[in-house]
């Protein structure tokens, strides 16, 4: 899709994303994390939520690493 609008206009990616691995591939157009985030609040209120958001971190942190990027400057 990025690919077929050219930069004419702005692809933005609101789902599909569940893993570290997600927000990586999508770090340009990513604008919401909501659904995971809602799901965890949903099962285990804030305590959820909050998991929720460190799984996605631990996750980026580490296909960053693999991808040999030190930040995401």
């Amino acid at each position: 899709m990025v690919r077929a609008v050219a930069g004419a206009v702005p692809v933005l990616v609101d789902g599909g994303i569940r893993r570290g691995t997600d927000v990586l591939r999508h770090w340009r157009s990513l604008h919401g994390l909501s659904w995971p985030v809602f799901f965890g609040l949903a099962a285990r209120g804030e305590a959820g939520a909050r998991h929720v958001i460190e799984m996605l971190n631990g996750e980026l942190e580490v296909a960053m690493a693999l991808c040999g990027c030190p930040s995401v400057g």
